[in-house]
């Protein structure tokens, strides 16, 4: 009985000692593991120091137009990127609620729209690849413009627009016929999103000047002088 106490004792022992061994061996790792802990943790901090230092604004959707509201103040240089919703949807809509005037643009590989809304009219770039949307102009608007506007391009008299409305979206839709295209010169692509821009708000201002509306427009050198507004489109907004 001594003896098998005794070799029940020194097993004991040997076990205890394995198991420190194994033990000593995970611990050698321990630095390595707090090294690459604390280098995680600083890229993360960084990361979200970037994130924070961007200053975001959101659009409002206006439940009752169907419609996005933009700050009036989005295109302050302080702010950094707009995200706002689409208003394309999944079903027949007859009672269009705001406007658009789209033209093809080989300079920026996309299109450009001018928005109408009934509180406002937008200028921005839009995209069916991975190059960036922007705002470019925004003013506001009142009903009474708004009304005018939508009943003059209704009519469609003009022959500088074409309807292509669709079903599924929320705007009364326009392509602009007779835009001005960018050519390409030894000195790169000429722009000429000012003068399509400019003569699209002449067209506006035709429907405003009855009832003595008119919207004022900036000049090409004030126009060129805004900085565009890095614009991401929520699909789910």
């Amino acid at each position: 009985m001594e003896i098998k106490n005794k070799l029940l004792s020194w097993r004991s022992k040997i076990n205890k000692f394995e198991m420190n061994r194994e033990m000593g061996k995970n611990f050698k790792y321990i630095p390595i593991i707090l090294i690459l802990l604390f280098g995680l943790t600083v890229l993360l901090k960084s990361q979200k120091v970037y994130c924070n230092s961007l200053k975001v604004i959101y659009s409002q959707y206006d439940t009752i137009d169907n419609y996005q509201f933009i700050p009036i103040d989005a295109l302050l240089d302080s702010n950094d990127m707009l995200i706002i919703g689409s208003e394309y949807v999944t079903k027949h809509i007859t009672d269009k609620k705001s406007i658009e005037i789209f033209w093809p643009s080989t300079y920026i590989d996309g299109s450009y729209e001018l928005v109408i809304t009934p509180k406002q009219i937008y200028l921005v770039s839009i995209h069916e690849n991975p190059n960036p949307n922007h705002l470019y102009w925004m003013t506001n608007i009142n009903r009474e413009q708004f009304e005018l506007i939508k009943a003059c391009l209704s009519s469609n008299k003009s022959k500088q627009l074409k309807d292509c409305t669709i079903e599924y979206s929320y705007r009364q839709s326009f392509r602009f016929v007779q835009f001005i295209e960018e050519v390409y010169m030894e000195n790169g692509w000429t722009n000429s999103r000012y003068d399509n821009f400019a003569e699209l708000m002449g067209l506006i201002n035709i429907c405003l000047r009855s009832a003595n509306k008119l919207i004022s427009i900036p000049n090409r050198v004030d126009f060129d002088n805004i900085k565009p507004l890095k614009m991401v489109i929520d699909r789910d907004g």
